[in-house]
């Protein structure tokens, strides 16, 4: 009996913190445009468009015209991949 009390406690433990460590990584994903994430965020020496401000906000200055950037982004419970 007492094995299956420690047993339940260490599952419960391991659930619980299963949830906590996707809230911790999930919080700093602040997403980015398509192209820098085909590029394997390696967007700060090609930051010409509005979505440098994530990767290089001194890339800003390499935008010739007026553009707008949407993205989407879910800080809690993962989004689509979680």
């Amino acid at each position: 009996m007492k094995t299956n009390k420690y047993l339940l406690i260490a599952l419960a433990a391991m659930v619980c913190a299963a949830f906590s460590a996707e809230a911790v990584v999930n919080i700093q994903n602040v997403g980015a445009g398509a192209r820098s994430m085909a590029l394997g965020n390696s967007f700060v020496a090609v930051a010409d468009n509005p979505d440098a401000v994530f990767e290089n906000p001194a890339g800003l200055m390499q935008i010739e015209k007026k553009q707008i950037a949407v993205t989407n982004v879910s800080l809690f419970f993962g989004g689509i991949e979680g």
